[in-house]
């Protein structure tokens, strides 16, 4: 799975994924659940949805729990997920992101990035539950890679850079879509353990992704 992540500041997100006019933020280390994320949901569009999926369905939030991820091979599968999947995916673009790995009964939390980019973007899936008034998403995510089979036994899906338009483009045929959600390449990847300092979602700040 994936529960927390950094994100870039305004200047980057706006170079690198080619966005237009952005709320102004500073970078995040330690973005979690239920918080307000910076989606892509179409091309150089971007805006605030809340991270915790609910089905545009939903008339009663409390009837249903919100999902902060969501399997990639069960998407047609299920009703919760199918419609957005079809004609909403989104885009989270992030700097990096957490997994704690167990050993024993210890969990200690691992930071992955990239080896040469300084932010990449996460698989999502949006929806508009017009009756609350909520905008949410969920990340997507399949079997890990190399790299993070070592750590945990799932992981984001993420999407290259030359796919950003298609897999946001409703009309892209489902098909050729399913074929991007595979694990990505563990040899562009990295990953170090960090202090459980990243344990507490009050704490945003550089150190927690300090490597120990």
């Amino acid at each position: 799975m994936c529960g927390r992540f950094s994100v870039p500041d305004t200047e980057l997100l706006m170079k690198d994924f080619h966005l237009l006019a952005i709320p102004q933020s500073k970078a995040r280390y330690n973005v979690a659940p239920s918080q307000n994320v910076l989606c892509i949901t179409a091309p150089q569009k971007a805006h605030l949805l809340e991270w915790g999926f609910l089905p545009s369905w939903a008339k009663d939030a409390k009837k249903l729990t919100a999902q902060i991820n969501a399997r990639s091979e069960t998407l047609l599968e299920k009703p919760f997920y199918k419609s957005s999947y079809l004609k909403r995916r989104c885009l989270i673009p992030i700097s990096g992101f957490y997994e704690w790995k167990l050993v024993g009964a210890k969990k200690t939390p691992h930071y992955i990035k990239m080896k040469e980019q300084e932010s990449f973007a996460l698989a999502g899936i949006w929806s508009e539950v017009e009756s609350l008034k909520k905008q949410s998403f969920a990340i997507l995510t399949t079997e890990p890679n190399e790299l993070m089979n070592s750590i945990h036994n799932r992981m984001p899906v993420i999407i290259s850079a030359q796919f950003y338009d298609f897999w946001l483009n409703p009309e892209s045929p489902i098909a050729d879509v399913q074929n991007l959600l595979q694990p990505f390449d563990s040899n562009k990847m990295k990953a170090y353990s960090v202090s459980t300092f990243v344990n507490s979602p009050k704490n945003d700040s550089p150190e927690c992704i300090a490597p120990v």
